[in-house]
Formats: C-alpha cells, sequence, structure tokens
C-alpha cells in the first residue's frame, strides 16, 4: 500500500471491498456467488453493481467541477495579494526616507548639544583650575609661614593639600607656573625637614607637644624622612649603652651579657614611661630601639669572638642568654602590630584662601614593618663555635678515662662507665640543643660517634688477647660477662639516642650511628669469644688426661675421674657467669660451649692410641653424664636441649661404632657417620686395633656427607 493510499484510508476509511486496496476480483465475485445455485441472482447484483458505477461517476464529474471553479476564485485572491503587497512596500519605504530625514534633524540637534556641553565641561574645568591654583599658590604661601613658626601640625596639613593639589594638575604639570610653583613647594619642604631633623637632635630642649607635631610633619615630608628621624632617636636613647659596653669598656666581656640586656629593658621602659606619647605608634620606636640595640651588640660581639679569649663555656653560656633575649623580644614586639591613631582635624579654608570647605586629618601611614629578633645577635657566635665541639670532645674522651678507671662489679649487671658516659652525652647534647639544632650540632653528632668508639676500644683492651691461649685470672670471666652486657647496653641505647637525634636535628642534616651499632655488636660477640676461648684452657688438662688413660678395660665402671673434674670447670665456669650474663647471651655461650665440648671429645677420641669395647662404652657413660649436667644450665629451654642432644649425638655416635663388633664396624660406620672418609675411617680402625685390610674403605655401603675430618 503506498502513502497516498494509507493517507486516503485515513481520510476517508470505508468497509466496501471494492474500496480495499488489495482488491482482489475472483475472491469478491466467489463471496457474491459461493455455489451454482447463488447464480441464478446474478442479473441482480449485475444491476447494483451499474447502479453503484452510475452513482461513483456522477460523484466524480461533480467534483472536477467544484474543484474547477475554485481554481478561478484562487487565481483570482492571489492577484490581489500581489497587489497589496506592492502598495504597501511602498508605503514602507515613503516612512523610511521620512525617518532618515528625522533622524539627520535629531543628529544635528545633538551635535549642538554636545558642542554645549563640552564647552561647559572646559569652562568648568578651567573655572575649578583657577581656583585651586589659587589654593594651591596661598597654601605654598602659608606653608611656608607656618613652617618658619614651627606650626608643624598645620604645616602636615598644608603638606598633605599641596599634595593633593598637585595632583589634580597631572595633564599639565609641564606648565611654566605650576613648574615654579612645584620647585618653590619642594624648597620649604627640604628647608622643613632639615628644620625637623634640628629639633629632634635638640629634643632635650624641645616641648614635648612640638615633637608630637613635628611626628605627623615628619610622616608627611616622606617616609626618608621617618627613617632619618627613627635612626636619629635609635642612636640618641642607644648613646649611653655604646659607651658602657663597646669593646674595650670595663662591662665589654661576655661575662656581662645579662647586664646588657638589663640595660635595654631599663631604656625601654624608661622611653615608654617618658617619651613615648611624643612619637605615633605605627612607628614602633621601641622596636626600632631595640633591634638597633640587637645590631649593636652584634657587632660588638663580633670584636670580642675575634680576639678569642673567651673560653667555651662562657661562650655557651652568653649564648644561651643571647638566645632567652631575643626570644623575649620576639614575644614582646612580633605580635603586637601599632595601628596609627585618628587626629583631630585641622580646618584649612582660610589657609587655602577660602576658596573651598577644606579639612585635613592625618590618613593612616603605613606601620613600620616589625623587626626580626630571633637569630640577630646570636648569628654571630655560628663561626666560633667549633670550638664547643672541640672542647665537649676533650671533655668526654677525659670523662671516658676517668669512668673506666672507678668502674666496680660490685653492683648491676652493666659497667657503671657505660650509664655515666651516656649520661655525660645526654648533658652535652642537651646544652647544644638549647642553643642550636642546626650545623653545630650535626657536628657534635660526630664528637659522639668518635667517643663511643674510643669507649669501645678500650673495652676491647680489658679483653683477653684471642690469638693465644686465653688464660683467665680467677674471676676475670665476671669482668667479661660485663663488657658483653655492656656492649648490649650501648647498642640499645646508641638507637635510641639516634632517634631522638634525628627527631631535633633540622632537616638538611643526617646523622647515622650503624658504625657504633655494629662495633659494640662485635665487641659483644668478641666478649663471647673470649669466655668460650678462656673456658677451652681451663678444660683443656682434664680432655689431655682422657687421651692418656689406658681404655682397654675389661669391664663398664662408675664416671671417669677427668669427666668429673670437666664437669666441675664447666658447671662452676657457667653458673658464675649466669649471675651477670644477659639472658641471650648467655644461650649463645651455652650452644658455642656445647658445640666446642663435642669437637674437643671427638679430637680427644682419635688421638687416644686404643679404646677397646669396654671402654668405648665408659667413654659413652662420660660424655651421658657430661651431658645431663650440661642440660641443667637450661633445664628450661627445650631449644637448648635439642641442641645439645643433637652436638652429643655426633659424639655418641663415634663411641656406638668403636664398642660395636668388628664384623659390624663398616656397617655401623655407614649408618652412624655422615659424610664419611677414608682417612678417619682408617684411624677407627687403628684406635679399635683392626687390620685395614680386613675392613676396605671400599666396602663402606652408605656415602653421605662428611661430619668428622681429622
Amino acid at each position: 500500500m503506498s502513502k497516498l493510499e494509507q493517507a486516503l484510508q485515513e481520510l476517508f476509511p470505508s468497509n466496501d471491498p471494492l474500496d480495499a486496496p488489495d482488491f482482489d476480483p475472483v475472491a469478491y465475485i466467489n463471496s457474491q456467488f459461493p455455489n451454482e445455485q447463488s447464480l441464478s441472482g446474478i442479473e441482480t447484483v449485475q444491476a447494483k453493481l451499474k447502479e453503484e458505477y452510475s452513482n461513483v461517476t456522477s460523484e466524480i464529474s461533480q467534483l472536477i467541477r467544484e474543484q474547477a471553479n475554485l481554481r478561478d476564485s484562487a487565481i483570482s485572491e492571489l492577484s490581489n495579494s500581489k497587489q497589496t503587497i506592492s502598495e504597501l512596500q511602498d508605503k514602507i519605504l515613503i516612512m523610511k526616507k521620512k525617518a532618515e530625514t528625522s533622524e539627520e534633524m535629531v543628529e544635528e540637534i545633538c551635535q549642538d548639544i554636545r558642542s554645549l556641553d563640552i564647552a561647559k565641561k572646559n569652562l568648568t574645568k578651567v573655572v575649578s583650575s583657577l581656583k585651586r591654583l589659587g589654593m594651591l599658590t596661598h597654601g605654598i604661601d602659608q606653608l611656608e609661614g607656618v613652617s618658619e613658626k614651627k606650626q608643624y601640625r598645620m604645616a602636615a596639613a598644608l603638606l598633605n593639600a599641596t599634595t593633593d593639589l598637585f595632583s589634580q594638575f597631572e595633564d599639565c604639570k609641564n606648565s611654566p607656573s605650576l613648574v615654579t610653583l612645584k620647585k618653590r613647594r619642594d624648597h620649604i619642604a627640604s628647608e622643613l625637614r632639615l628644620q625637623v631633623l634640628e629639633d629632634f637632635r635638640e629634643m632635650e630642649n624641645v616641648a614635648p607637644e612640638i615633637l608630637a607635631e613635628a611626628c605627623i610633619c615628619a610622616d608627611e615630608l616622606g617616609e626618608e624622612t621617618r627613617a632619618d628621624v627613627c635612626d636619629f632617636l635609635c642612636s640618641h636613647f642607644l648613646e649611653p649603652y655604646i659607651k658602657l659596653f663597646q669593646p674595650g669598656e670595663m662591662h665589654a666581656g661576655f661575662e656581662n651579657v645579662e647586664r646588657r640586656y638589663a640595660w635595654l629593658k631599663r631604656c625601654l621602659r624608661d622611653i615608654k614611661d617618658n617619651h613615648l606619647q611624643n612619637f605615633p605608634s605605627h612607628w614602633g620606636v621601641l622596636s626600632l630601639i631595640a633591634r638597633e640595640f640587637c645590631e649593636l651588640t652584634k657587632k660588638h660581639f663580633i670584636a670580642l669572638l675575634d680576639k678569642g679569649e673567651t673560653d667555651t663555656g662562657g661562650l655557651v653560656v652568653a649564648l644561651q642568654k643571647t638566645m632567652q633575649f631575643e626570644q623575649e623580644m620576639h614575644k614582646r614586639f612580633a605580635a603586637h602590630v601599632q595601628q596609627p591613631k585618628e587626629s583631630e582635624p585641622v580646618i584649612l579654608d582660610r589657609a587655602l584662601g577660602d576658596y573651598d570647605p577644606y579639612s585635613y586629618s592625618q590618613a593612616p601611614h603605613k606601620a613600620a614593618p616589625t623587626p626580626k629578633f630571633i637569630g640577630v645577635i646570636s648569628i654571630c657566635f655560628n663561626p666560633y663555635l667549633s670550638k664547643f665541639c672541640e672542647d665537649e670532645e676533650n671533655k668526654l674522651t677525659e670523662n671516658v678515662e676517668q669512668f673506666l678507671n672507678e668502674d666496680n662489679l660490685t653492683e648491676g649487671t652493666v659497667l657503671p662507665s657505660s650509664i655515666r658516659l651516656f649520661s655525660s652525652i645526654r648533658q652535652t647534647f642537651n646544652k647544644c640543643l638549647s642553643f642550636t639544632t642546626g650545623k653545630i650540632l650535626s657536628e657534635l653528632c660526630e664528637v659522639f660517634k668518635r667517643i663511643l668508639q674510643y669507649y669501645a676500644e678500650k673495652l676491647v683492651q680489658k679483653l683477653p688477647k684471642v690469638d693465644k691461649p686465653v688464660k683467665l685470672a680467677e674471676g676475670e670471666e665476671i669482668m667479661i660477662a660485663f663488657i658483653i652486657n655492656t656492649a648490649e647496653y650501648c647498642r640499645n641505647t646508641i638507637v635510641e639516642m639516634e632517634t631522638t637525634i634525628r627527631a631535633k636535628l633540622e632537616t638538611q642534616y643526617d646523622v647515622e650511628f650503624y658504625p657504633e651499632v655494629n662495633t659494640f655488636l662485635e665487641l659483644a660477640g668478641r666478649g663471647v669469644q673470649s669466655l668460650i676461648l678462656g673456658i677451652d684452657t681451663k678444660m683443656e688438662p682434664h680432655f689431655v688426661t682422657m687421651t692418656k688413660m689406658n681404655w682397654l678395660l675389661e669391664g663398664v665402671g662408675d664416671k671417669s675421674e677427668y669427666i668429673v673434674k670437666l664437669n666441675e670447670v664447666v658447671l662452676g665456669y657457667s653458673k658464675n657467669i649466669a649471675t651477670v650474663l644477659n639472658e641471650d647471651y648467655y644461650v649463645t655461650f651455652l650452644n658455642k660451649l656445647a658445640e666446642m665440648i663435642n669437637m674437643k671429645l671427638v679430637t680427644s677420641i682419635y688421638k687416644c692410641k686404643r679404646i677397646g669395647e669396654f671402654g668405648a662404652q665408659q667413654i659413652l657413660l662420660d660424655c651421658f653424664e657430661l651431658k645431663q649436667k650440661f642440660l641443667t644450665l637450661q633445664a628450661k629451654n627445650s631449644s637448648f636441649s635439642g641442641i645439645v642432644n643433637r652436638l652429643f649425638h655426633k659424639t655418641e655416635g663415634l663411641l656406638k661404632i668403636i664398642s660395636s663388633p668388628p664384623e659390624r664396624v663398616q656397617e655401623n660406620y655407614s649408618s652412624l657417620i655422615d659424610n664419611p672418609n677414608q682417612q678417619d675411617f682408617e684411624k677407627l680402625l687403628t684406635i679399635m686395633g683392626l687390620k685395614k685390610s680386613d675392613h676396605p674403605w671400599e666396602s663402606l655401603t652408605k656415602p653421605a656427607k662428611k661430619l668428622f675430618n681429622f
């Protein structure tokens, strides 16, 4: 179905099958004549269709006639519309021409009005300029008069007014008359400036109210004049200080540093009580005097420091007092910003020639910036503080010697010298912290590192030499245990100290105590080694006795004499150390001792000429006795028991091989000895009195890791 057919269907809906777009004639005929009997009515249907066809044809003809009539009417109306539009366009053109003519007339009128307006403005400007020029001329005349009479408040008002009036002639500032007036006004201001400065130089003889007005005038004369006045005030009030404390005077030394600062406080109090009301609050006169005092003091201190006559102690005290003073000045002035007070207005109508009502109130001037006090004086000490580090290093070195000489082992478990040393280091650190957290503190940390290394070297010297048999005097193992504990204490304390220093030290500096921590860790390890070598020397005679005994026994008896002596040495020595030695290091010592005892047992077994079956069983019994006694030293430590049992298991395995029948030697050696080798096996055969040919090495069945190789 086309779009046209769809549109027609929507506009003229019909249920007649003949109107359907998909009309099928065959289907329609079949619907009218469904069977042969219905054919009898064919003529009726045909007549009906003809009638309908006639009606439709008639309707179409009617519609065509109507459409023709409508077309003629539309053409007539279109022609009328075009004519109307043409007439309307003509009228619009006429109106446009009239509007343009009116606009030209209005433009001409406005042009005349603008010309008159500009003329009026120019005339007003000329009148105002003449009036201002008169005011300016009269004001400069008055300024000259009041300046000579020292009427500073009026002079300040006229300075302000003339400055304002000059600013209104910016467009014609190069006019000869204005240039002349400007030069005259500047000359008067220059003379007035000299006069104000002169009055301040003679301030002791000038009335306070005149000085107060002179300050207002100085503000109007500009920043340079105000700065000159302030400089003079600082010099004037600090002149007695220079006479009393400059280098070469009786009170110039660092021992009088507190007197310097007390003098300033009295000076500021006197100025506040007797003079401060004369000076504008926004000048900050007190803070300027305090800052100038600091600059003078710094120069004095540099001169004293260059002489190098002050000891470090006095230098540090002076620096601490100086930093405390700087903090006081900072707290007093930094957070206290003065704002200018409103002044009473000055009426200038007559002074400016009664041209216009004019009054002057001093405009708020920019307050003087708050001076910086922190570090102003103390910074001069920095180049000279390296001597502080040198002196402190010498003191700490002397302390190490003194503390070590005064050490005693009657109390505690660490050497008292270590506690006293760290106390001295802490005091030195706090002293330095009181005046700096920068470069000097960083250099002082290097001093601490050298002192700790020096102390460690001194402790090493107290340990026995390890390159030869170590023979310890009675109770010397206690001293070694103290040294081990001290090394551990130093190591832990250094770690804490490093954290504290890092928190205080300025970020651009760094400190690292790892080498010192490692030094004391090595010292503790060396101490444990000394204990092992010391007991080794004490045990050696008993192992020698073992190698010289006849082990071709006929039976197993009670424990041997050598093992009784050996137990006494091991238990006595270990228990004596246990009363002092750090628990962790004590376990380390016992582990190393167990390992060494087993190595010496194996070595001694191989040194024996002959060991029979019962001899091996006797030694095995002795080893069991020694092991049980040894385990009592750390009965509650399961890991320690495991290590000892594992170590003695190796020795016990060797003795079981020796006590085994000859025909099972090779089998037991393969199963009980890890990593066997031919040399050890043949030594074992010799000890047992067996021939190598009867027990060839090649017949061993289990190669594994070597355990013993002597």
